[in-house]
C-alpha cells in the first residue's frame, strides 16, 4: 500500500514496517491547480478565526465573573487549535519549496524530540543511517511524516518496546524504513489506514 506525500514521496506499509521513498515524480497541472484552490480556501478561514479570537479576548476583559471568563478562555484555546490546523493544512496545499537538505539530520532532530517519552516508557530508539548525503526535500512535510510514524509507534508500543529507523540509498532513491515490535495494524483497519484523518481512536497524546 502507498500514499502520496507532496507528489514526490511515498509511504509504504508492510506489517510493522513503514518505508518512505523519495523519487522524482512531478505534480500534474490538475494537481497543482487543485492545491492552489485549496490553499486559497484554507487561507480564507484565517480571517474569521482571528475575529472570533478577538471577540473572545474582549469577552474575557469584560466578563463579570470567573465562570464567564473561563468560557471565553476555552473559546480562545479552541480557536488557537483550529488556527494551528489551518496553518498545517496550508503548508500541505501550498507547500514550501523543496530545498537541498540532509534527511538524516531531520530524522535525528525528530528522534531527539521523542527521546524523553521513549525513556519514560522504556522504549529503545535505534537509528541506522547509511545515507548522509543531501536530497531535494520539502522539509516540513518530511519531518511531519516522520513525527507521525514515530509518534504512532510510541503510543502503541508496550513497555520495553523497540523502534528502528534505517536510511539508505537504492537505485538513486532515498529510502527510509521505520520498524517497531508493536502489535501491527489490525486486519479490519488496513483498508482504511491511509484515508485522510483516519484514527483507531485508541491513541494517547505523547
Amino acid at each position: 500500500m502507498y500514499n502520496e506525500m507532496q507528489a514526490s514521496e511515498n509511504i509504504i506499509s508492510f506489517e510493522n514496517t513503514y518505508i518512505i521513498k523519495h523519487n522524482s515524480v512531478g505534480a500534474s497541472p490538475k494537481m497543482i491547480a487543485a492545491e492552489e484552490l485549496m490553499a486559497a480556501a484554507i487561507h480564507d478561514l484565517k480571517n474569521p478565526l482571528a475575529s472570533i479570537r478577538g471577540l473572545g479576548q474582549l469577552g474575557m476583559l469584560t466578563s463579570s465573573s470567573k465562570r464567564e471568563r473561563s468560557y471565553f478562555e476555552r473559546i480562545i484555546k479552541q480557536v488557537d487549535s483550529l488556527n494551528t490546523s489551518v496553518i498545517d493544512l496550508l503548508s500541505v496545499f501550498k507547500p514550501e519549496r523543496s530545498v537541498k537538505a540532509k534527511p538524516s539530520l531531520i530524522v535525528k532532530e525528530v528522534l531527539d524530540e521523542f527521546r524523553a517519552a521513549c525513556d519514560i516508557n522504556n522504549i529503545k530508539l535505534i537509528f541506522k543511517s547509511e545515507y548522509e548525503g543531501e536530497i531535494n526535500l520539502h522539509i516540513k512535510v518530511f519531518k511531519r511524516a516522520v513525527e507521525n510514524l514515530v509518534r504512532n509507534a510510541v503510543q502503541i508500543l508496550p513497555d520495553g518496546g523497540k523502534i528502528e529507523i534505517h536510511t539508505y540509498e537504492d537505485e538513486n532513491n532515498f529510502i527510509m524504513s521505520i520498524n517497531d515490535n508493536g502489535p501491527g495494524i489490525p486486519d479490519d483497519m488496513k483498508e482504511s489506514v491511509f484515508q485522510p484523518f483516519f484514527t483507531s481512536g485508541r491513541m494517547e497524546p505523547v
